[in-house]
Parts: structure tokens; sequence; C-alpha cells
């Protein structure tokens, strides 16, 4: 079953880099429309919120009783 595991921890890995990727273009474009500025906004906001969310799954696994 550890390759099966593997499997899953590669996709996981896969799918949110590509989710972090997209939203990045996505709010890129949109703050290059908003701002006029050449500081990387999109990229601060987006890692953000990422951070965000990846420590609310991170507590709520951790809550997650493993029996």
């Amino acid at each position: 079953m550890k390759g099966l595991t593997t499997l899953y921890e590669v996709l996981g890995v896969a799918i949110g880099g590509s989710l972090g990727a997209l939203s990045r273009y996505g709010v890129g474009v949109a703050c290059e429309f908003l701002f006029a500025s050449s500081f990387p906004w999109a990229i601060l906001l987006v890692n953000g919120v990422g951070c965000f969310l990846f420590g609310l799954v991170a507590v709520a696994m951790a809550s997650v009783d493993p029996a």
C-alpha cells in the first residue's frame, strides 16, 4: 500500500501547485488592471491566502483521530 500512498501525495502536490499557479495568474491579471504598480501584489495576496488556508487544513488534520 505504500506505493498508493505515495501516488496520492504526488497527486496532492500536483493539484495544489496547479491551483496555486492558476490563482496567481488570475489574480495577477486582475491586479494589473486595478493597480498600476510594478510591485507583485498578486503573488503576495495569493501566497498570503494560501498560507492561511494551509494553516486551516493543518489544524483540521491535526484534530482528526488517526485511529
